[in-house]
């Protein structure tokens, strides 16, 4: 065995043993970084919550079965190997059908984040600032070098698509 033999060996068993079963990194130490207005900070409503809230700079009004773009005035600086996805938030689409288009804003932006919105009502919906409109999700990603291959192999399922597998 050599010396990069030895080292993976070592990397494997620390990897491995690092953490017991069922555990999952601890994400404590890293920090969601932002620059936005005061009051605008994204929060989470419970400890337990997935999503950042991010709300609306100003008064607007998203017209029936119409969209606009919210101005949120927040920018972030995400963790290493994340990106942010925008969702809705499930009130606003089951109360006033006004759902977000779910954008994602890659590790390395440093703009302002905006929220498309679509009112899929027959009246138009109105937003006051600091109205909270869309939920900012962080997620690790996978960066994959991507190789071009003559076939794929074959699965059970093979190229069978939309509503294959059942209702």
């Amino acid at each position: 065995m050599n010396l990069a033999d030895d080292r993976m060996s070592e990397f494997m068993a620390n990897a491995i043993h690092a953490r017991p079963m069922g555990h999952f990194r601890d994400y404590s130490p890293w920090a969601l970084r932002v620059t936005c207005p005061e009051g605008m900070t994204p929060t989470r409503t419970t400890t337990k919550a997935a999503g950042y809230d991010l709300r609306a700079l100003e008064d607007m009004s998203v017209p029936a079965r119409g969209s606009v773009v919210v101005e949120t005035g927040v920018a972030v600086a995400l963790p290493s190997g994340h990106f942010g996805k925008i969702e809705g938030r499930s009130g606003l689409g089951i109360r006033h059908n006004i759902v977000a288009f779910g954008g994602v804003i890659d590790e390395d932006y440093r703009g302002t984040i905006a929220v498309k919105l679509f009112n899929f009502g027959d009246t138009d919906y109105q937003i006051q600032a600091c109205d909270r409109v869309a939920q900012l999700i962080i997620q690790p990603y996978a960066s994959l070098a991507v190789e071009r291959v003559q076939s794929l192999d074959a699965t059970a399922r093979g190229a069978a698509g939309f509503g294959s597998s059942g209702r």
